[in-house]
């Protein structure tokens, strides 16, 4: 299938090998000794689908090239431009499309983001994490002393990433240690994952789960104070809301959190909200989180390993509390219509609107979903061409015919067909076999046939049915 691209590649990768100080896969070479047959860039692999080309090059290929980033960000101009060159060749396989075609098109129809904005997204991860390690971390520590005219290699990742203005002055310290100590641990501190019996939201209708959770909640002493928590976010908006009972007596509090902060913060921030509303009381007999977050409590319960200040500041109270209280974590299903957790869903929607009161500060891995987002917005807005007008990233792949089919709507949409050849820098193509007066251009093919450009998106086995009645294939 792709045994001659991959044979071809693996000579473009020699310095790879040489960087990584260790052989490529077994694999590649065992495909790239096999018998081929000649594989050229816009033409058909060896009859295979584009999606099965496009998998194999992800699974097989991309990771090589990408594998040791930060080392091979230290090449030449010219050294990463042969990696653009290998990806691109490999579009130009998936898709079918020829040498003519743009690169954009050619990339954003075989749906592979350019090498360099992936590049940029795994730096700005890389870093951003280094970075939050703080002074626990040897590399991270050099990383911040470090500066620009240190004796290292021009366009190192040190000096991209300052470049980048990375790390970022909003990424919140991770500690790699443990705030508790292990031969005290919290044992007054209860976690419950399940109900009276083990259950899933999957497993059960919400009647039954809300009979489970009734049963559970009904169980709780009446001189406790129970806290409902629940976190929402909407687009990058986020917020978090608490609900108190104690003694008949409810109140809630919301709290809008840094933009970009995720569910899961935002559910363990309700959590730390709560036990700092109820930590100067002391009339009451235990305290009983619930959260319909079960991710969350779980994250908590492997204390051990917690190093976000979130929930350092969690962990930190709830020891406070436990020296005279008993303190419960409580899972209970969402959407089941428990009166405390509905008013606390319904609360934190409406968090999300306050205006920021809290500090910026974000976790490296809100940080990277942010970027990422980012980058992804940026890749998925069409390449701009006169004739082109995709709507996303690879809108052929999926489309539920032959391989040569989806090529010929590849070509057709980029204006580059198989007649297109080029006389004195102008483009010039087969006279049309239909009406056998005007040269085959994708806008006349389209023009013949009584479609439009939009027929190509619409409905694009349509055209593919009109090019087959009119033999108009070999064209195209």
């Amino acid at each position: 299938m792709l045994e001659k691209v991959i044979e071809n590649w693996t000579s473009r990768l020699d310095y790879i090998q040489a960087s990584r100080g260790s052989p490529m896969p077994e694999i590649i070479f065992k495909i790239a000794r096999k018998p081929h047959r000649p594989v050229k860039a816009g033409t058909p692999a060896g009859g295979a689908e584009a999606v099965t080309l496009r998998d194999t090059y992800l699974a097989l290929i991309r990771p090589i090239i990408e594998y040791g980033f930060p080392v091979y960000y230290c090449a030449s101009a010219a050294s990463l431009e042969k990696l653009e060159k290998i990806q691109l060749g490999a579009a130009r396989i998936i898709t079918g499309l020829r040498r003519s075609f743009p690169k954009e098109i050619v990339l954003f129809e075989a749906d592979l983001q350019p090498l360099h904005l992936r590049s940029k997204n795994i730096l700005t991860n890389y870093f951003n994490k280094l970075s939050s390690y703080g002074h626990h971390n040897k590399t991270s520590l050099y990383f911040k002393n470090w500066h620009n005219n240190q004796r290292l290699k021009r366009n190192s990742p040190f000096s991209y990433a300052e470049h980048l203005q990375l790390p970022s002055s909003l990424i919140e310290p991770h500690s790699l240690k443990s705030c508790l100590s292990p031969s005290e641990g919290l044992p007054r501190v209860h976690f419950h994952f399940n109900m009276s019996a083990p259950v899933t939201k999957q497993d059960l209708i919400p009647a039954h789960l809300r009979q489970l959770a009734l049963e559970s909640i009904n169980e709780i002493p009446c001189d406790a104070i129970k806290i409902y928590t629940d976190g929402s976010r909407l687009d990058e908006r986020a917020g978090s809301v608490i609900y108190i009972e104690n003694s008949g007596q409810n109140f809630y509090f919301c709290h809008r959190n840094p933009d970009f902060s995720s569910v899961f913060k935002s559910e363990l921030t309700a959590i730390k909200l709560g036990l700092e509303a109820i930590i100067n009381e002391s009339d009451y007999g235990e305290l009983w989180i619930l959260s319909d977050s079960r991710s969350s409590l779980q994250h908590l319960h492997n204390w051990t390993q917690v190093g976000d200040k979130t929930s350092i500041s969690i962990l930190q109270n709830v020891k406070l509390i436990s020296k005279h209280h008993d303190v419960h974590f409580q899972w209970i299903p969402s959407h089941v219509d428990i009166f405390g957790n509905e008013q606390a869903g319904r609360l934190a929607k409406e968090g999300c609107s306050l205006l920021t009161t809290s500090s910026p500060s974000i976790t490296y891995s809100e940080h990277q979903s942010k970027i990422s987002r980012q980058l992804s917005k940026e890749w998925k807005s069409p390449p701009s061409h006169h004739w082109y007008a995709a709507r996303k990233p690879g809108s052929f792949l999926d489309l539920n015919c032959d391989r040569a089919s989806k090529t010929a709507i590849s070509r057709l949409a980029s204006g580059h067909t198989k007649s297109l050849s080029f006389f004195e820098g102008r483009k010039t193509f087969k006279f049309c076999s239909k009406c056998k007066v005007q040269q085959a251009s994708a806008e006349h093919i389209l023009d013949c046939l009584g479609l439009s450009r939009e027929d190509l998106y619409d409905s694009p086995l349509l055209v593919i049915d009109f090019l087959r009645v009119n033999n108009l294939m070999d064209l195209v």
